[in-house]
């Protein structure tokens, strides 16, 4: 089941915080995904810290390398409580919410 390069489902959106959970786990080091991945180190750190997205074809690649499914490096946003993130919104900004 691993390593398989299915498009993870609708609703569903990359995760910085899964791609980085994952590499750690394996204990594989930004450099050693890049050049797996076919990316660039300054690719890997970005992706990582939400600063850029990867493409479709470079989460299949980020999967491949990691020998996981591509649904593994996502979120399903469908799933989150709308209701209490309101709320945490609310506690942070009060009134102000953006």
């Amino acid at each position: 089941q691993q390593g398989r390069e299915h498009q993870p489902s609708e609703g569903s959106m990359f995760s910085p915080a899964r791609l980085r959970h994952e590499r750690c786990q394996r204990l594989l080091p930004r450099e050693l995904l890049a050049v797996l991945a076919g990316c660039s180190y300054d690719a890997i750190a970005s992706y990582e810290l939400g600063r850029r997205t990867p493409s479709s074809g470079t989460i299949a690649r980020l999967a491949h390398a990691l020998k996981v499914d591509v649904a593994d490096l996502c979120d399903d946003v469908r799933h989150v409580d709308w209701d209490e993130l309101d709320a945490r919104l609310h506690a942070y900004y009060g009134n102000d919410q953006p």
